[in-house]
């Protein structure tokens, strides 16, 4: 009813200030007061409220004992129980003006009465001061559809024995319903509600069904300690203070289907500490500043496209058949601790910053469920943040598939299972290093001055602690694969280390420059069609060369040149050899004029270039095919 209004509201004033509070008064009158006038609750409006009952058809026919003491006000006749305090005008009614006296004849005690009489149906009564419903037992549907709390209402230890309906209410003074029970088979809805105090549900308890959606909570709220045996729907929910979910308990039977958590904004800080879900669903959930899972349990469980705009806390949670698919967390998420059962998935989601799935201390037994992973997968997640997974056991079926790590993958004192699947995933930290590098540069100086040079050495020193952090981390990964004889996955993680070695300025030069080549000639190992097609480039070069030094006297014939070319590659150094020369000279073959010659003395210097270049992609390319189909 209020929800879309109330978003547009949010997205139009700013944030803190009078215009804020003028936009909220604003919204308060034309959306909410307004709405509330509109529906009609006067004594010709009852006369359209349909009932479920022959004998008592319409609303005005339930309360056709108040027709005598109609009160005329803002043009329409009222019951006192649904006269509002303020026209639209502001004016003020003469129910605003009742003495303690008048409230308690003219309102409290009769309509306690009828509660006592199971006759009630409050549907937009208006409460002018605080009512208590404290410990007493309703025992038919309590219907306070579209009624207004004037101040706060307290429902503490209540018992309603057959539910509740709180549609489209207003708790303007806040609400208290701690410690309320609603038994067996009771649906609870607060649909649309609006609580515009402070509101404590905490240590309720909903054994049938409960409902919050699109309710608007605008001052403190907290569900501390609440269970919920059924289902809870919580679509479109709006809290602008922390919620505190911390202990509540949300499980159901196989008939329902547990928490609905959808089209949600969590503004502030949320707490769900010692909490449990059971058949939970959050989708397309946003959490504005941070949320607090911490010790919490989830079993059967669905994330999906929910948003964590701030830090997020998982620690020491329990995971059972849980799915976090497309979940995107912007800032550090920490499952430290987590015991991770079975079945879950992150498949699809990202972290924009450090996430942490590690346990605190290394555990001896490879057996203990909290520092296990059960079957898992990330596949097709994305990590531009550092990852650990730091002592933890991989004890089932693991997937990394088509997963994109742009930090640091710490598996430090980790056991990877045998069936871990990194198909299609990319490791770009080195790509990151040279591309921090290369793109930022000090300000305000330039090049080469003293302050450049500075600048320049600090950047060197974090590149060589962020490379040789990253070195250990590809170095372990391909230990694990080494231990598991996955050669193709050891040659990639040792081809990365490879390569932070080598953008590390403290390696001795020679070997960097050696790295450099064993990188662009080959890929570090990885490459076989790099180095065939590097030497048939070469032959094609070298052949023109050749072609073009003795075009000046003469013609060759191509098939010659060919020949020759060719031949440095199958019979290296065999020019410096008299055999070879005789034998040429014997052939009557062109090259014969120019071996030894001065129109051409550095003929044999070429051609041994041409084969020191040619044995080495020959040898990189049977020594990268040796790595991809070797056995044991």
């Amino acid at each position: 009813m209020f929800n879309a209004d109330f978003d547009a509201f949010f997205s139009r004033a700013p944030s803190g200030g009078l215009d804020q509070d003028s936009a909220f008064r604003s919204w308060w009158k034309e959306q909410v007061f307004l709405r509330w006038w509109d529906e009609d609750w006067s004594w010709e409006g009852l006369l359209q409220k349909k009932l479920d009952n022959p004998d008592c058809p319409t609303l005005q026919h339930h309360w056709a004992e108040e027709e005598g003491n109609l009160i005329s006000f803002g043009g329409r006749d009222w019951t006192c129980f649904h006269l509002p305090l303020q026209d639209l005008k502001g004016n003020p009614s003469p129910k605003a003006e009742w003495s303690n006296n008048a409230y308690n004849n003219i309102y409290k005690e009769p309509l306690l009465q009828l509660l006592k009489n199971d006759a009630a149906d409050l549907r937009g009564t208006v409460f002018p001061r605080k009512f208590s419903f404290e410990k007493i037992g309703v025992h038919i549907y309590a219907n306070f559809s579209s009624a207004w709390f004037c101040e706060r209402a307290s429902f503490e230890g209540a018992v309603l024995e057959k539910g509740a309906n709180f549609e489209n209410a207003i708790f303007e003074g806040g609400a208290i319903f701690s410690e309320a029970r609603f038994q067996d088979g009771a649906h609870a809805s607060f649909n649309n509600a609006i609580f515009k105090g402070s509101t404590d549900f905490s240590g309720c308890n909903f054994k049938g069904g409960s409902a919050f959606c699109a309710t608007i909570f605008l001052s403190n709220t907290t569900f501390h300690g609440t269970t919920f045996e059924s289902y809870a729907h919580f679509h479109k929910t709006r809290f602008t203070k922390p919620p505190d979910f911390g202990e509540a308990n949300f499980s159901t039977d196989k008939y329902f289907g547990g928490a609905e958590f959808k089209d949600m904004k969590f503004p502030r800080e949320s707490l769900f500490v010692n909490a449990k879900f059971n058949n939970s669903e959050w989708d397309n959930v946003k959490f504005g500043r941070g949320a607090n899972f911490s010790l919490a349990i989830f079993y059967e469980s669905k994330f999906y496209n929910v948003v964590f705009s701030s830090k997020t806390s998982f620690d020491n949670t329990t995971f059972d058949d849980v799915t976090l698919s497309k979940t995107h967390f912007k800032d550090n998420v920490s499952f430290s601790g987590c015991m991770f059962k079975r079945n879950i998935s992150f498949e699809g989601s990202t972290f924009e910053k450090d996430a942490d799935f590690s346990v605190p201390q290394p555990d001896q037994d490879s057996t203990n469920i909290r520092s296990s992973f059960s079957e898992i997968s990330f596949e097709g997640a994305e990590f531009l943040g550092d990852v650990t997974f730091a002592n933890r056991r991989f004890t089932h079926k693991t997937s990394f598939a088509e997963a994109v790590f742009h930090g640091l993958p710490g598996f430090h004192d980790a056991r990877l299972h045998q069936d871990t699947d990194f198909r299609g995933a990319k490791f770009l930290g080195t790509k990151a290093l040279i591309n921090e590098l290369r793109e930022s540069k000090p300000k305000g100086s330039w090049i080469f001055t003293t302050s450049w040079r500075a600048w320049r050495r600090q950047k060197k020193v974090e590149r060589n602690k962020r490379a040789s952090q990253l070195e250990r981390a590809y170095r372990t990964l391909k230990l694990f694969m080494q231990e598991k004889r996955a050669h193709n996955e050891e040659g990639l993680f040792f081809a990365l280390e490879l390569e932070c070695r080598r953008l590390q300025s403290t390696v001795p030069l020679f070997e960097r420059w050696f790295a450099t080549l064993y990188k662009g000639f080959s890929g570090y190992g990885e490459s076989l069609t790099r180095p065939i097609f590097l030497w048939l480039l070469t032959q094609a070069m070298f052949g023109f060369v050749y072609g073009w030094c003795i075009a000046h006297s003469n013609e060759p014939e191509w098939q010659d040149v060919a020949r020759f070319t060719l031949e440095q590659s199958v019979r290296p150094f065999a020019i410096w050899s008299e055999r070879y020369r005789s034998a040429y000279e014997q052939s009557g073959g062109w090259i014969a004029n120019y071996l030894g010659q001065e129109t051409f003395p550095f003929l044999e210097l070429i051609a041994s270039v041409q084969a020191i270049i040619s044995l080495s992609l020959i040898f990189l390319f049977f020594l990268a095919l040796r790595r991809r189909f070797r056995m044991g």
